[in-house]
């Protein structure tokens, strides 16, 4: 069986307010794209697309999300069915942080 994605799941937190995630990332390939999902499952048609599949310069980028207060988990799918076409995936997270709306980083 093939794999098609990468699955980094959250522990279950409690958010006293509406915070920010911020993700710094490096997506390398072409077709492939980065998705958060709102909670433990990975169900693409429930995640909302942060990058991809549109790759046209390799960098590091850092993508900012809205956590909303009744958030628990999150899942970051790295997805690439496009192996045969583009070759193997290459994605490197370079940091994950929850940020408070003051910029503060609370973790």
């Amino acid at each position: 069986m093939v794999r098609h994605r990468a699955i980094l799941r959250s522990a279950k937190f409690d958010l006293p307010s509406p915070l920010m995630l911020n993700i710094t990332i490096t997506q390398a390939t072409y077709g492939s794209r980065v998705l958060l999902c709102p909670d433990i499952t990975s169900e693409s048609d429930s995640c909302q697309e942060l990058m991809g599949p549109k790759v046209e310069t390799t960098e590091k980028k850092t993508v900012m999300f809205p956590l909303d207060e009744g958030a628990q988990r999150f899942a970051v799918v790295l997805y690439h069915d496009k192996a045969e076409q583009f070759g193997p995936a290459n994605f490197i997270i370079h940091s994950i942080e929850i940020r408070s709306t003051n910029d503060e980083i609370l973790c």
